[in-house]
């Protein structure tokens, strides 16, 4: 018989698709919980939301589609507060070495951005879809400059102008894989990393800071008046892993030791350090009438001293302030700040009264811790003295 026919040939594979950034987030965005997430006691007033806080509803929509900036990195330093444990501390404070031995005085800094490690060489990513709008190359900066559209104006500040655009920026990088003018979708490989870290940074409205404005008045494109820089993890997705999680610790209540400060520990996983407002509030138990209160907001520097970096950089022990722990992100550790309430702030001291702190994350949700103020804690004229007076 004729010789069978050959099977017909099989069609040759299918290219893989190319790689993609692997992103350690759930494929579905968790749904955020609601604002209030416990009931307070009926004198204890719940945070309210600023008129200016429509920041936060914008970065809620981003971080739904945005995409981590590194694979598998970890978490270095936060934004905000921080005691610097790497390097030398800045020039106004000499050349103190905090590597050896961190100290709030010497190693004190307002960081404004995060920092991300990975290997040397790791891709870097795009955060969110947007256009190129620099590409630094010089001995002092290397990194990309990423513009971003809100769907509509966010105002951050009531008494500024509100803004449409956002930035994304990376340092730290090099062999760039796009070009000045480029459109790039979210998770678009920009850049390798030239060391072990990512210093990554999210600025409102203009990609120029405040110091640059001040420095160079005439030509500075940061025109609105404030320090643009917020959170970075508003513009990331969650990772899975203790998100909006809040976790206060008391570890002195108030007393009459030998400085006479109230101070609560506030942590949260290290893998979302994503603290952002303290109320400190002296509330009559009886009647609810608020006696004293202060706010710290990291994002909108409430409670700090923005008018310059330097300013920025010194604590203000006249009120409430924070006192940042070192952070070892090798291990698997939490992040921690504590809230000093100074002696001479909570004088006079009453046993109808007591203070309600309420710490909130960058999305307001909110936890809260009070004390009472009663004749144990000493007689009004224990008051320390304000070291500021």
């Amino acid at each position: 018989p004729p010789p069978t026919a050959p099977p017909p040939t099989a069609p040759p594979p299918t290219a893989p698709p190319p790689t993609q950034a692997v992103i350690v987030v759930p494929e579905t965005p968790p749904t955020l919980e609601p604002t209030i997430t416990v009931t307070l006691p009926p004198h204890v007033p719940a945070p309210v939301p600023l008129a200016s806080e429509g920041y936060v509803l914008a970065f809620e929509e981003v971080h739904k589609t945005s995409k981590w900036v590194l694979e598998n990195g970890s978490i270095l330093a936060t934004f905000g507060p921080q005691i610097k444990t790497v390097g030398i501390a800045q020039e106004d404070k000499d050349t103190y070495d905090c590597e050896s031995n961190p100290t709030l005085e010497s190693c004190y800094e307002f960081h404004r951005g995060l920092d991300l490690h990975a290997d040397s060489g790791s891709t870097i990513y795009s955060a969110y879809e947007g256009k190129v709008v620099a590409i630094l190359d010089t001995p002092n900066e290397e990194g990309l400059v990423l513009e971003h559209i809100f769907p509509e104006e966010v105002i951050f500040h009531i008494d500024k102008p509100g803004t449409t655009t956002w930035y994304t920026l990376y340092f730290h990088a090099a062999n760039w894989n796009v070009q000045l003018d480029d459109i790039v979708a979210a998770g678009t490989p920009l850049a390798v990393m030239d060391g072990e870290h990512l210093h990554y940074e999210v600025r409102i409205g203009t990609p120029c800071d405040l110091q640059d404005s001040i420095e160079n008045p005439a030509t500075s494109c940061n025109t609105l008046g404030f320090d643009p820089h917020v959170h970075p993890l508003m513009s990331l997705p969650d990772s899975g892993v203790g998100q909006h999680s809040i976790a206060l610790e008391i570890l002195q209540e108030l007393d009459t030791d030998a400085s006479g400060d109230g101070i609560v520990r506030v942590s949260t996983p290290a893998t979302n350090p994503n603290m952002n407002k303290f109320t400190i509030a002296i509330i009559n138990v009886q009647t609810g009438a608020t006696r004293a209160s202060f706010k710290i907001d990291i994002n909108r520097r409430i409670g700090f001293d923005a008018t310059s970096l330097d300013a920025l950089d010194t604590i203000d022990r006249s009120n409430p302030f924070l006192q940042p722990l070192p952070f070892d992100a090798t291990q698997d550790a939490a992040w921690q700040i504590d809230i000093i309430i100074p002696g001479h702030w909570i004088c006079p001291k009453s046993a109808e009264e007591e203070i309600v702190l309420t710490a909130e994350d960058v999305w307001g949700r909110f936890k809260f811790v009070a004390f009472g103020l009663g004749s144990e804690y000493g007689a009004n004229n224990d008051c320390p003295i304000d070291p500021n007076a």
